[in-house]
Protein backbone atom coordinates (compact mmCIF):
# COMPACT_ATOMS: atom_id res chain seq x y z
CA UNK A 1 0.00 0.00 0.00
CA UNK A 2 1.42 3.58 -1.04
CA UNK A 3 1.00 6.53 1.04
CA UNK A 4 1.66 7.93 4.29
CA UNK A 5 1.42 6.64 8.13
CA UNK A 6 -0.75 8.26 10.69
CA UNK A 7 -0.77 7.02 14.36
CA UNK A 8 -3.53 5.58 15.87
CA UNK A 9 -4.88 6.11 19.16
CA UNK A 10 -3.55 2.86 21.02
CA UNK A 11 -0.05 4.20 19.28
CA UNK A 12 -0.04 1.74 16.37
CA UNK A 13 1.11 3.19 12.98
CA UNK A 14 -0.93 2.84 10.24
CA UNK A 15 0.07 2.94 6.70
CA UNK A 16 -2.85 4.98 5.21
CA UNK A 17 -3.24 6.48 1.31
CA UNK A 18 -4.90 10.22 0.26
CA UNK A 19 -8.14 10.30 -1.10
CA UNK A 20 -7.33 10.89 -4.83
CA UNK A 21 -4.91 7.36 -4.51
CA UNK A 22 -8.29 5.43 -3.17
CA UNK A 23 -10.35 6.95 -5.94
CA UNK A 24 -7.57 5.59 -8.14
CA UNK A 25 -7.06 2.56 -6.49
CA UNK A 26 -11.43 1.89 -7.04
CA UNK A 27 -11.48 3.18 -10.24
CA UNK A 28 -13.81 5.73 -9.38
CA UNK A 29 -14.02 9.62 -9.58
CA UNK A 30 -12.94 11.25 -6.53
CA UNK A 31 -16.47 13.50 -6.88
CA UNK A 32 -18.49 9.67 -6.21
CA UNK A 33 -15.74 9.17 -3.04
CA UNK A 34 -16.76 12.20 -1.98
CA UNK A 35 -20.37 11.39 -2.47
CA UNK A 36 -20.02 7.84 -0.36
CA UNK A 37 -18.75 9.56 2.75
CA UNK A 38 -21.14 12.43 2.00
CA UNK A 39 -23.51 9.45 3.02
CA UNK A 40 -22.42 7.83 5.36
CA UNK A 41 -21.37 4.68 3.13
CA UNK A 42 -17.61 4.47 4.09
CA UNK A 43 -15.54 6.60 6.08
CA UNK A 44 -12.02 7.26 6.49
CA UNK A 45 -9.65 6.33 9.22
CA UNK A 46 -8.75 10.05 9.44
CA UNK A 47 -11.13 12.47 8.70
CA UNK A 48 -9.95 15.70 7.21
CA UNK A 49 -10.53 18.60 9.63
CA UNK A 50 -10.92 22.36 7.96
CA UNK A 51 -9.50 23.67 5.34
CA UNK A 52 -6.03 22.36 3.89
CA UNK A 53 -6.21 19.27 5.76
CA UNK A 54 -6.90 15.91 3.69
CA UNK A 55 -8.58 12.70 4.69
CA UNK A 56 -6.52 9.54 5.04
CA UNK A 57 -7.79 5.85 4.37
CA UNK A 58 -6.31 2.80 5.91
CA UNK A 59 -5.68 -0.59 4.05
CA UNK A 60 -9.92 -1.67 5.70
CA UNK A 61 -11.12 1.43 4.45
CA UNK A 62 -9.44 1.06 0.81
CA UNK A 63 -11.11 -2.26 0.61
CA UNK A 64 -14.33 -1.51 1.88
CA UNK A 65 -14.34 1.74 -1.45
CA UNK A 66 -13.12 -0.95 -3.70
CA UNK A 67 -16.37 -3.21 -2.90
CA UNK A 68 -18.73 -0.42 -2.87
CA UNK A 69 -16.90 0.82 -6.11
CA UNK A 70 -17.62 -3.05 -7.47
CA UNK A 71 -21.28 -3.26 -6.58
CA UNK A 72 -21.91 0.00 -7.87
CA UNK A 73 -20.59 -0.84 -11.26
CA UNK A 74 -22.61 -3.78 -11.34
CA UNK A 75 -25.85 -3.08 -10.27
CA UNK A 76 -25.94 0.74 -11.55
CA UNK A 77 -28.70 2.79 -10.45
CA UNK A 78 -30.65 1.41 -6.82
CA UNK A 79 -27.45 0.26 -5.17
CA UNK A 80 -27.16 1.77 -2.07
CA UNK A 81 -29.61 -0.89 0.38
CA UNK A 82 -27.20 -3.47 -1.26
CA UNK A 83 -23.50 -1.44 -0.78
CA UNK A 84 -25.31 -1.42 2.94
CA UNK A 85 -25.84 -4.86 3.26
CA UNK A 86 -22.41 -5.61 2.06
CA UNK A 87 -20.47 -3.43 3.78
CA UNK A 88 -22.19 -3.99 7.02
CA UNK A 89 -21.39 -7.96 6.78
CA UNK A 90 -17.64 -7.17 5.60
CA UNK A 91 -17.33 -4.39 8.70
CA UNK A 92 -18.30 -7.31 11.32
CA UNK A 93 -15.19 -9.41 9.93
CA UNK A 94 -11.35 -8.44 10.31
CA UNK A 95 -9.81 -7.63 7.09
CA UNK A 96 -7.37 -10.88 7.19
CA UNK A 97 -10.80 -13.37 7.69
CA UNK A 98 -12.62 -11.21 4.52
CA UNK A 99 -14.24 -14.24 2.14
CA UNK A 100 -12.92 -14.33 -1.17
CA UNK A 101 -16.23 -13.21 -2.32
CA UNK A 102 -19.59 -12.34 -1.11
CA UNK A 103 -23.52 -12.87 -2.75
CA UNK A 104 -25.46 -10.59 -2.42
CA UNK A 105 -29.36 -10.62 -3.08
CA UNK A 106 -30.32 -7.67 -5.54
CA UNK A 107 -33.63 -9.02 -6.29
CA UNK A 108 -35.88 -11.87 -5.95
CA UNK A 109 -34.75 -13.00 -9.08
CA UNK A 110 -30.94 -11.80 -9.30
CA UNK A 111 -28.07 -12.31 -7.52
CA UNK A 112 -24.35 -10.66 -7.20
CA UNK A 113 -21.54 -12.15 -6.56
CA UNK A 114 -18.23 -9.55 -5.81
CA UNK A 115 -14.87 -10.12 -5.41
CA UNK A 116 -13.58 -8.78 -1.75
CA UNK A 117 -10.16 -9.75 -1.78
CA UNK A 118 -7.20 -8.87 -3.27
CA UNK A 119 -7.95 -5.10 -3.70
Amino acid sequence: MRGDSVTGVNGTTVKTMTSLEVAREASISYRTLDYLVRTHLVEPTVDARGSGSARRWSAEDVALVVVAARIMHAVGGGYRPIVEDALDQLRRLPLTWWPETLTLDVTEDVTLTVKCRAV
